[in-house]
């Protein structure tokens, strides 16, 4: 790997690592709600319908919030986020995975996006941020990507 790869790699990654632990405490909030209504009156703000997203019948699956799943998937995010940094035999990979595990974050988010607004008709103001953040984390992944994919090109002279 080149230094500017490295370098542009690593500023990626640590945004996205940055990102990761966002969503991970947004996460963490909203599947509070799941658990403590203290919580949802003190968070859950008279903006949208954060307790009626958080409360509806698609707010879990199999009886999982689905905020832990977010959670899980923020960190899995994170994770490789951390590897393509390394020097390991699979950091090379990293950078592929985050791209796919982010754009099932971001497919993930538009159908819940669609529920609250068409189904639902309530929004959740943190459902909001996560959805940006796992944005976000796709376009820094796509980013990198196409950076290193044009780097590759340059190096091999093609």
């Amino acid at each position: 790997m080149t230094m500017s790869r490295v370098t542009l790699s690593r500023g990626i990654a640590i945004a996205q690592m940055v990102l990761c632990a966002t969503g991970i405490v947004v996460a963490a909030i909203l599947t509070s709600f799941h658990y403590s209504p203290e919580t949802t009156a003190a968070l859950c703000t008279n903006v949208g319908g954060c307790e009626t997203v958080n409360t509806s019948p698609y707010s879990t699956v199999g009886g999982i919030p689905i905020a832990i799943v977010g959670m899980l998937g923020y960190l899995a995010i994170g994770v490789a986020a951390y590897v393509s940094t390394r020097d390991w035999p699979i950091s090379d990979w990293a950078p592929t995975a985050i791209f796919g595990m982010s754009l099932i974050g971001v497919l993930y988010s538009v159908y819940l996006t669609y529920l609250e607004l068409f189904v639902i008709h309530a929004v959740c103001p943190w459902c909001v941020v996560s959805a940006i953040l796992m944005t976000a984390i796709w376009v820094l992944s796509l980013v990198d990507l196409l950076r290193r994919r044009r780097l590759e090109s340059a190096e091999t002279g093609a």
